[in-house]
């Protein structure tokens, strides 16, 4: 994976040998960690992937917010990591705030990139892929309200996507029918942008594009977070770590099949069961 070198320094404090804590449902958050390692290598990353949790979409809104403050402070006493990624889409729709309430670090989220779709497109009809849980949440509306009420918008929830995302990860067959189906609703339409509101789908953004019946353009947001974290980190002092960790990618379920060249490529030395 080529590396993009940028300058270190985005604020008062550099940004090397800075630690961040990712948490997600699952696989979804090395799509948002790939884009953090690419522009800002130096920083370390952490994360917990819910495995035994996933998915987070079905669960309720106060379900939710308690698995992500209870993962995030184990999180962070595990690594001590200075900021924390919600890195995912439903649980950034309800949690967000929460997790800021409660802990002493800065908390980023992401959201659906609907903001610049209804921008560049074209045609005046965009359209949002995301998980079900995520497509049902009030705030989606309000975000469509004020950012695309002049478009067409058109919104599909998936309830496969994300674990065909992680079959990828895996090394599995794909099935190719099942990613297409997700992208049906979008063709008899003059969609040409989808925001992809689950950090799941970037990492199979090959597929989709490829499987599209005409040409669509598929936003991610991983870089727009990256661009917020490297900002809320360089807004504060570094913590003194004399025992500073390798990346981790801790998981709480069966455990993952990764190989260890595709681990690396998002920004991680190894993989470890979270109690």
């Amino acid at each position: 994976m080529k590396v993009i070198k940028v300058e270190r320094k985005v604020g008062r404090y550099p940004l090397n040998n800075r630690s961040v804590l990712l948490i997600d449902s699952g696989l979804g958050l090395l799509s948002v960690a790939k884009a953090i390692h690419m522009v800002y290598p130096d920083i370390r990353l952490f994360a917990i992937a819910d495995q035994k949790g996933f998915p987070w979409g079905p669960r309720s809104a106060d379900d939710l917010i308690s698995r992500c403050i209870y993962l995030a402070k184990k999180g962070l006493k595990e690594t001590k990591a200075e900021a924390v990624v919600l890195a995912c889409n439903t649980a950034s729709t309800v949690a967000i705030n929460p997790l800021r309430d409660v802990l002493s670090v800065p908390v980023v989220g992401v959201i659906p990139a609907i903001k610049p779709a209804a921008h560049m497109t074209k045609t005046g009809c965009i359209g949002l892929l995301a998980t079900e849980g995520t497509i049902k949440r009030t705030y989606i509306d309000r975000l469509i309200e004020e950012f695309a009420a002049d478009c067409c918008v058109i919104k599909v929830g998936s309830s496969n996507l994300a674990t065909l995302a992680e079959d990828k990860i895996q090394g599995r067959d794909l099935d190719y029918e099942a990613i297409a189906k997700n992208l049906r609703p979008f063709e008899d339409e003059k969609v040409d942008i989808v925001a992809l509101g689950c950090t799941h789908y970037p990492l199979i953004s090959g597929e989709l594009e490829a499987l599209a019946e005409r040409e669509i353009q598929f936003l991610d947001t991983g870089p727009a977070v990256a661009r917020q974290l490297a900002r809320k980190l360089a807004e504060i002092e570094p913590e003194i770590d004399e025992n500073k960790k390798e990346s981790c990618l801790y998981y709480t379920g069966k455990g993952y099949d990764i190989q260890p060249d595709i681990l690396h490529s998002f920004g991680f030395k190894k993989t470890s069961f979270l109690n």
